[in-house]
């Protein structure tokens, strides 16, 4: 409901590429509208529970919704806190912000198993399919 403020609406607005602090606002209830109908799901720009689920990991990924730590196109040599998370989430216990080449093999890895073109380089698409953290 326009208005309204809250943990709740901070996750809608963070999963849709709002900054989190503020309210549902129309550019939310516009942006819950089209990303439902993109999908074939029906919203009147309210987040029901069908939308609800939408907003799920999973889910927002056949919605395009980036997960949280994915920033920017990544790949060899890159730094930063997004590829801490990325290391995390790949299962390789490094506590580190740089993307080496065991980085990269691990993507490599992902990749293959899950049938995409195997570059070693994280785009918007292959963040979604890894998650959040």
């Amino acid at each position: 409901m326009p208005g309204m403020i809250g943990p709740d609406v901070s996750v809608v607005r963070r999963k849709l590429g709002f900054p989190e602090d503020g309210p549902y606002d129309s550019a939310v209830q516009s942006k819950v509208r089209g990303m439902a109908g993109r999908v074939g799901v029906q919203s009147d720009g309210e987040v029901n529970d069908a939308v609800a689920d939408l907003l799920g990991e999973a889910a927002a990924n056949s919605a395009e919704i980036d997960p949280r730590w994915f920033q920017r196109p990544i790949g060899l040599w890159d730094e930063g806190k997004d590829i801490r998370v990325l290391n995390g989430l790949l299962g390789l216990g490094i506590k580190d912000d740089r993307f080496t080449p065991e980085t990269e093999n691990a993507v490599k890895r992902f990749q293959s198993s899950h049938g995409l073109a195997v570059t070693g380089a994280v785009n918007s698409e292959l963040a979604r399919l890894i998650g959040e953290a």
